[in-house]
């Protein structure tokens, strides 16, 4: 049992300073979602976990914005399931390309970030449909 709990913790994800992390993220992606970009990720565990960050950058290298007023709370914290979440970038410009960084924090302030994965919003045309006007007959034609 302890080689298990030793590998289980080897297993986690680490933060910049190589501290295990409370989660293990299992996929994190980014696609259009009409005028806004959804991120989606799925957790295989969330032991300790209090939450998710999500930052933004119009570059790889550029300046990292925070997207979410506040923490996104875990859904099984201090168990070892996973779950699922989507965040929607509303804010998004359609036709530009950006970057998007996952924050996981656990119950101790210990924090590591994954991604970029990146993602575009796309232009939504709005068809008028015109509506047929009401024209008198031409002469000789009979209207129905």
């Amino acid at each position: 049992p302890r080689d298990s709990i030793r590998r289980q913790r080897q297993m986690c994800i680490r933060d910049r300073d190589n501290t295990p992390t409370a989660a293990k993220l299992a996929s994190f992606s980014a696609e259009a979602q009409g005028e806004a970009v959804l991120l989606e990720w799925e957790t295989a565990t969330e032991l300790d976990n209090l939450g998710f960050n999500v930052y933004r950058s119009g570059a790889m290298e550029g300046e990292r914005v925070q997207l979410n007023g506040a923490l996104i709370p875990a859904q099984n914290p201090g168990t070892p399931l996973g779950a699922t979440y989507s965040f929607l970038d509303e804010t998004a410009e359609p036709g530009v390309t950006y970057y998007y960084w996952l924050e996981d924090v656990d119950a101790n302030g210990a924090a590591a970030v994954h991604g970029p994965v990146s993602g575009q919003a796309t232009a939504l045309r709005r068809l008028l449909l015109a509506r047929p006007r009401y024209a008198p007959a031409a002469p000789g034609l009979q209207s129905r």
